[in-house]
């Protein structure tokens, strides 16, 4: 059973990737645009070992290449988004320096 489940994950896998390298490159980005950042880390750390791991032809590993280049372009992106969504709190000084409220009082700055 369990030799069965691998050749069945094997054979999407198989064909996923026929699918990927017949998309043309705007395919490909929007799709890496399309997934969550779990997703797509998820899909890099597969490219990457299939990369280190597997012995691919050189058309493979440049499809695989710049799939991966993708994928961290829109990881980036995604974590840009999210910083620039977080807010954290500072308090201010004992002597009521850094914001209004004075002694211990909490103010949202942006993130950097």
């Amino acid at each position: 059973m369990a030799a069965e489940n691998d050749r069945t994950a094997q054979a999407a896998g198989i064909a996923q990737d026929a699918e990927l390298a017949q998309a043309g490159p705007a395919k490909l980005a929007g799709q890496a645009k399309k997934l969550s950042y779990e997703d797509a880390i998820a899909e890099l750390e597969a490219t990457v070992q299939k990369l280190e791991l597997d012995d691919v032809s050189l058309d493979e590993s440049i499809r695989l290449f710049s799939r991966g280049v993708e994928l961290t372009a829109a990881c980036s992106s995604i974590l840009d988004e999210i910083e620039g969504r977080i807010v954290k709190l500072v308090e201010s000084g004992p002597d009521g320096a850094g914001g209004a409220g004075g002694a211990g009082a909490l103010r949202e700055e942006p993130y950097t």
